[in-house]
C-alpha cells in the first residue's frame, strides 16, 4: 500500500496561498448611485418615488462598501512578531494579498485580518484552474481543505478543526474513485485507514486502535 497520501498531502506547511484578480465592480455601482442620484433629483416633486430611489441608493452604496476590500501584493509585505505588514506600515495588514505566475495569471489569494491569516484561501494552477482551497480562522485552518488535479476533478478533502485534522479525510484517483479514507481526531489518525483500488475494491486496510 502506498503511503504517498499521508506523506503529501499531509504536509500543510507545503500547500500556497494564493491570489485573485479583483473584479472591480465599484465603477459599475458608482455609475449606478450617480445615475439614481440624478433620477431622484429630477424626480423630486413626487415624492413617493424620491423615497423609494433614496432606498436604492442606500442599498447600492452598502453594497458598494462591502466590495471594496483591499489588495495588495504579497511581495509587498513583511513580517512582525508573527504578524504581516504592508512594509512601512504600523499596522497589521487586513485585506487580500495576491500572487501570480509570470505569465500574469493569479497564483495565490489570500485573506488576513489583523495580520493573522482569516478566511477563505484558493491556489491556482498556471492555467487558471483551481488547485487548493483551505480556510484559516485567525491563523489556524478551520474546516474543509480541498485539493483538485488539473482536470478539474477532487484530489482529496482533508477536515480541520483549530488547527487540527479532526474527521474524515479522502484522497481520490483522477476518476473520482476514492483512493484512500482516513480518519483523525485532534491530529492523530483514530479509526481505520483504507486504501481502494481503481474500480473501488478495497486494497488494504488497518484499524490504528490495534497497533
Amino acid at each position: 500500500m502506498s503511503i504517498r497520501t499521508v506523506s503529501s498531502y499531509f504536509a500543510i506547511s507545503n500547500f500556497p496561498y494564493i491570489k485573485m484578480r479583483k473584479i472591480n465592480f465599484n465603477l459599475i455601482l458608482t455609475y449606478l448611485i450617480l445615475r439614481y442620484i440624478i433620477l431622484i433629483e429630477e424626480d423630486y416633486k413626487g415624492s413617493g418615488r424620491v423615497k423609494k430611489r433614496l432606498l436604492v441608493v442606500f442599498i447600492l452604496c452598502l453594497i458598494l462598501i462591502s466590495c471594496d476590500k483591499r489588495e495588495e501584493l504579497f511581495s509587498k509585505t513583511q513580517k512582525r512578531n508573527g504578524l504581516i505588514y504592508i512594509t512601512n506600515e504600523k499596522k497589521p495588514y487586513t485585506g487580500i494579498l495576491l500572487k501570480y505566475y509570470k505569465n500574469g495569471q493569479i497564483k495565490e489569494k489570500l485573506n488576513f485580518e489583523q495580520g493573522k491569516y482569516h478566511g477563505e484561501n484558493i491556489s491556482y494552477y498556471e492555467d487558471g484552474q483551481i488547485k487548493e482551497k483551505f480556510n484559516f480562522e485567525h491563523d489556524q485552518l478551520d474546516g474543509e481543505m480541498i485539493s483538485y488535479y488539473k482536470n478539474g476533478q477532487v484530489e482529496a478533502r482533508f477536515n480541520f478543526k483549530q488547527g487540527k485534522q479532526d474527521g474524515e479525510n479522502f484522497s481520490y484517483y483522477k476518476n473520482g474513485q476514492v483512493e484512500m479514507k482516513l480518519d483523525f481526531k485532534q491530529n492523530q489518525l483514530d479509526g481505520k485507514m483504507i486504501s481502494y483500488y481503481e474500480n473501488g475494491q478495497i486494497k488494504d486496510e488497518i484499524n490504528w486502535q490495534e497497533w
